[in-house]
């Protein structure tokens, strides 16, 4: 679709048959994995928020695969390539916004997958001891910090 769209056909001419077709498949291939990778979340949502090490390290790649392909749509496409056009301009405005989409979608479910991983740790006695052993810290910093440090006489 994409090399249609942007009429890619007279350009690859120009090429050598096998750049040509390095070009073709490396889109088909590109193409593809961003496909799976925006359609694995749609089915498996529940066992991607689920705790533990699998679902996280999934969404972590998938902020980090996400995140840096938001990253390249304002470093590898200054306005210079796309303003003059309305199909470019709307082509960068629609991405941008998907893109930033994309990933406030995924931080947010990794973050929901931390926090409960988290919390999943800290339960019962572990959990009450974990309060007390912070309300004593704060109660140290507190007292630590109202005292001055040097004599003031």
């Amino acid at each position: 679709m994409m090399p249609r769209t942007l009429a890619w056909r007279p350009e690859l001419t120009a090429l050598r048959p096998l750049t040509r077709q390095i070009m073709y498949t490396h889109t088909f291939f590109i193409g593809l994995t961003c496909l799976l990778l925006g359609l694995a979340p749609l089915a498996l949502t529940t066992e991607l928020l689920a705790p533990g090490r699998t679902p996280t390290a999934i969404l972590a790649a998938e902020c980090v695969f996400w995140g840096l392909r938001w990253c390249a749509q304002f470093v590898a496409f200054p306005p210079a390539i796309w303003r003059g056009s309305p199909l470019y301009v709307a082509g960068y405005l629609g991405f941008a916004g998907l893109w930033t989409w994309v990933v406030t979608v995924f931080a947010t479910a990794l973050t929901v997958a931390l926090t409960a991983q988290h919390e999943s740790r800290f339960s019962g006695r572990t959990r009450s001891r974990v309060v007390v052993q912070m309300t004593r810290a704060c109660w140290a910093i507190h007292v630590l910090s109202s005292r001055p440090l040097v004599n003031s006489r």
